[in-house]
């Protein structure tokens, strides 16, 4: 599964329930969030993740003749590793330090990985169990890397092993995913989440409070126009709301005093983090795209910009890899934040 949405939709809240749901189930299962601005070397982490996986379905003794073919598997990724399975407990140890791989193609990785993810699928058939890979911020992926992971998933699916990933982004993944391997949108079942309609928003806010506080109507109404149904911005303004109210029912005066308190909350903690990340002329490129109004057509943009920035497809694609803006249609940018250009309007340069 590929769940796609922009921050503060849910994501990563969606992974760690699937997380949950699988250690419940005795599944082995392990975590990973790809991270945005420095590299990672995927064979040595889809090792990791193995090993981990791995240790979850063989905690019990006699498992060392089961899990030597994974050993075997987990060598090819990573040549220098060594690595030993206790008898007493079934754990797998590895006797050094996963080291860097040398730079392989993808059809290589693929093979590699693809024998590890059926090695493994053969422990956990045997006890009736499953494995399962949580992968967040997959956008970030180099390219090579994207298409080695779809085309062993691929093999996995054709002979049926009992191995997934369930992978979460930036609505850019479906695209990023089919130019990587065509057959991506055949492999994976896609799901795209994002603000909330009406009625789940006002379940939201109102199901919490249930019993302690009842909502005025235009109080409600005011809280559901200041966040768009995004999830992150109704727990947030619910938050407020409830330790400003002092009941039984919360007015339109308990929301203009909560927005105070979530301004301060939101504006430090959730956009000046994401806006720092950003290089001075990245940050003009970011206003600009705010002064607009978003989406904007970026031929507007490059006109509005003018002299005062330098390289604009270079700016744009540094953005776009920090995760910062997206294109959702041709000749389209938008911000992966929601209400960010709200915050840019509200903090001048």
């Amino acid at each position: 599964m590929v769940i796609t949405g922009l921050r503060g939709v849910g994501k990563t809240v969606l992974l760690n329930e699937f997380e949950s749901m699988a250690e419940k189930a005795s599944w082995g299962c392990a975590f990973k969030e790809i991270p945005a601005e420095r590299p990672v070397d995927f064979r040595s982490v889809m090792a990791e993740l193995s090993r981990t996986a791995l240790n979850q379905i063989a905690r019990r003794s006699g498992l060392a003749g089961e899990v030597r073919g994974v050993l075997e598997a987990l060598r090819l990724l990573r040549p220098k590793m060594s690595a030993s399975v206790d008898p007493a407990t079934g754990a797998i140890t590895f006797n050094a330090a996963l080291e860097r791989g040398e730079a392989t193609d993808p059809a290589t990785t693929a093979e590699d990985l693809a024998g590890l993810l059926l090695e493994l699928g053969k422990v956990a058939k045997s006890h009736s169990k499953g494995v399962l890979f949580l992968l967040d911020e997959v956008q970030n992926l180099p390219v090579a890397d994207l298409e080695a992971l779809i085309r062993a998933m691929h093999r996995v699916g054709q002979k049926g092993a009992p191995v997934s990933i369930v992978a979460a982004g930036l609505p850019t993944l479906p695209v990023l995913a089919s130019e990587a391997a065509s057959y991506a949108e055949r492999l994976f079942e896609y799901r795209a989440i994002g603000r909330l309609g009406h009625e789940a928003a006002t379940c939201a806010l109102t199901v919490p409070t249930a019993g302690r506080l009842t909502w005025h109507p235009e109080a409600l109404e005011a809280v559901l126009s200041a966040t768009d149904g995004y999830p992150y911005f109704l727990q947030e303004w619910g938050r407020q709301v409830w330790n400003v109210a002092a009941g039984p029912q919360v007015s339109t005066a308990d929301v203009s005093a909560a927005q105070v308190s979530v301004l301060r909350e939101l504006d430090p903690g959730f956009f000046a983090v994401r806006l720092g990340r950003a290089s001075p002329a990245e940050q003009v490129y970011l206003r600009a795209m705010a002064a607009l109004g978003v989406p904007c057509q970026r031929s507007a943009l490059t006109k509005r910009l003018g002299s005062r920035v330098k390289g604009e497809p270079e700016l744009r694609d540094r953005l776009i890899r920090k995760g910062l803006i997206w294109v959702p249609a041709r000749g389209e940018l938008d911000f992966t934040v929601p209400h960010f250009a709200d915050f840019l309007s509200r903090h001048k340069a």
